[in-house]
């Protein structure tokens, strides 16, 4: 179940204009690496220590893979792609990689990854006064 507070909000576009209230998610907690090792250790035959060697290495070679411009495609999970943001010249020729300011992590969800989110179940929290 995800909790749900209600927060007022501004139009960023209409700074005057009607605020409105939305819906935003609460966390439930965070989830260490080793406790989700260990949940992955009970419904596999793999022990914890061998779990963690693997996550380990997933996130020492994930960005080693990115950094040399591949997709990393994890089928039903979704794909992981480096985009970037900068700014622009006015010709192809007059371009060059000074004008990029920041690199983003893409990350495109599976059909298969986004259909099990639609099962989610919603609950109001209370508004504290």
């Amino acid at each position: 179940m995800i909790k749900i507070k209600i927060n007022q909000k501004v139009n960023p576009q209409d700074i005057e204009g009607e605020r409105k209230f939305y819906g935003v998610t609460v966390s439930s907690g965070a989830l260490t690496v080793r406790q989700l090792a260990k949940q992955i250790s009970k419904e596999t035959t793999i022990g914890t220590p061998d779990v963690m060697a693997v996550i380990e290495a997933f996130l020492q070679d994930i960005p080693e893979y990115l950094l040399e411009g591949k997709i990393i495609n994890l089928r039903d999970f979704g794909s992981f792609r480096l985009t970037v943001s900068g700014e622009g010249s006015a010709t192809a020729e007059e371009y060059n990689t000074n004008l990029i300011s920041k690199t983003n992590l893409h990350f495109r969800p599976s059909r298969e990854f986004k259909d099990s989110l639609k099962s989610a179940v919603f609950h109001k929290i209370p508004v504290n006064n």
